[in-house]
């Protein structure tokens, strides 16, 4: 038996016609012949039963499909999708650049005395540091010599002429100089304060041990992690036990941006980690890991909620 398509037979009308085969049928239910084929086969149907019995098993076929509900999509195929779409970063506002700014000429000579201006701020908070690291022992004589070296180096490089633009920018330049360096001078003098107490947040943000059951459906999902995240936010102390910087070898795998929180919990009866990234439109992406974090790790759920 050969699988080559029937070829459609036109009707001949001259030799009593022929019977509709099952492509021209398709066609006719469908309104794709031309106007011309259609009537002629419209006129042939009306007076053959086989043809008719055909369009009525075409028609019925047709209902049958349309009655069967959508293939769902399989959920692995499912996870896949949406980590994808995910790793496309928004696109951002375009930037509005106005030239105006940029056409506008700085004064003349005033160059200059901006590019040594700002030499002189690394020079003196140079000095600032050393005096720092070296003791309290002349601080004051420190920022009083770095003030007067700064006045007369910006003297000696002002431009020559003068003239009523000049002589502003010289003495704007000098009063600038004499400022940073007379800051730099009472800064070397004062104490070093000490470092703030407390511990920094960790490149993992927030870490909890809750053990909370993961639900896999993304509104509960969404729901869990808001309220894990609000009670991490008004608790100050430590992270419990149980979640730490082990957490974080496996972070990087999840791309941008930085978590903010890493939550210990279970996922269909496993030790499993929750990682909540608030992605740059204000939706928040859940990512729930295998519990042995590591540089590969294993993905057994993700989401992207509002």
């Amino acid at each position: 038996m050969s699988d080559e398509p029937t070829p459609r037979r036109p009707l001949d009308e001259e030799q009593g016609g022929e019977h509709l085969d099952a492509d021209t049928a398709a066609d006719l239910a469908a309104g794709l012949l031309e106007p011309e084929q259609e009537r002629r086969w419209q006129a042939h149907v009306s007076g053959c039963a086989a043809c008719q019995d055909l369009l009525a098993r075409l028609a019925a076929v047709s209902a049958a499909l349309a009655g069967w509900a959508a293939e769902p999509l399989p959920a692995d195929v499912a996870a896949r999708v949406d980590a994808a779409l995910d790793e496309v970063d928004p696109v951002p506002a375009p930037r509005v650049v106005h030239l105006a700014p940029v056409r506008r000429q700085p004064p003349r000579g005033l160059g200059p005395l901006l590019a040594l201006a700002a030499s002189l701020v690394l020079v003196v908070g140079g000095l600032s540091w050393a005096v720092r690291s070296g003791g309290s022992s002349s601080r004051s004589d420190s920022g009083s010599s770095a003030a007067g070296a700064a006045t007369g180096a910006l003297a000696s490089a002002a431009p020559a002429g003068g003239g009523a633009g000049g002589g502003s920018s010289t003495a704007a330049g000098a009063s600038a100089a004499s400022s940073v360096a007379s800051s730099a001078g009472a800064d070397a003098a004062a104490p070093v304060a000490p470092a703030a107490s407390g511990a920094a947040r960790s490149s993992a943000g927030r870490q909890s041990a809750s053990g909370t059951a993961y639900p896999s459906e993304a509104a509960a999902l969404a729901r869990t992690a808001r309220h894990l995240l609000d009670r991490s936010e008004e608790s100050s102390g430590p992270s419990p036990s149980g979640g730490g910087s082990d957490d974080a070898s496996c972070l990087p795998a999840l791309g941008r941006p930085a978590p903010e929180l890493v939550d210990r919990g279970t996922y269909a009866g496993r030790p499993a980690l929750l990682v909540v990234q608030r992605l740059g439109d204000g939706r928040l992406r859940l990512s729930v890991l295998a519990a042995d974090c590591g540089a590969a790790p294993r993905l057994l759920l993700r989401r992207v909620v509002p």
